[in-house]
């Protein structure tokens, strides 16, 4: 099974130079929890914006969300999967990177949807995919067990 056949489109996006206030009403208006941020201008995508990313910086910077950039509380380290590529690989992706969510991005780095593990999960179930049920479950947990385990602090990171 192929990411396209289970992504979620159309996709959201919002710039790097919006403020936080923008892209947590993107969030709330398209019931989602994560944006791909694309460079001024383009359609390029160049991170991901998450809901708890929004929070954890009004919460440590002590300042409003329409006085943060985007940019300046979004992951950079871009986790993304292209269309055309296995399903299983981007569940493989989610577990090595513990992301619930990865943009799915074209050739040209353009956005074309989103995957989250929620979208796998909602698909498991369908009659077309009993035959492979099993060993799509087991890379879901797979992910699932990899996302949900916390993270090594770092030393000296963070409260």
């Amino acid at each position: 099974m192929r990411v396209r056949e289970v992504m979620t489109v159309p996709v959201e996006t919002c710039g790097s130079d919006s403020e936080l206030a923008a892209a947590a009403m993107l969030m709330w208006d398209h019931d989602c929890g994560a944006l791909p941020v694309t460079e001024p201008g383009s359609s390029r995508v160049v991170g991901v914006i998450t809901d708890r990313d929004i929070c954890m910086a009004v919460a440590t910077r002590r300042r409003g969300p329409h006085e943060i950039r985007v940019c300046d509380a979004m992951s950079r380290s871009l986790q993304s999967i292209g269309p055309e590529e296995e399903l299983s690989a981007a569940l493989q992706r989610m577990a090595e990177s513990q992301v619930r969510r990865l943009p799915v991005i074209d050739a040209s780095g353009a956005a074309v949807g989103m995957l989250s593990l929620n979208d796998v999960v909602l698909r498991v179930e369908t009659p077309r995919l009993r035959p492979r049920r099993a060993s799509l479950s087991d890379a879901v947990m797979h992910a699932f067990k990899a996302v949900c385990g916390h993270r090594q602090r770092l030393a000296g990171a963070g409260p």
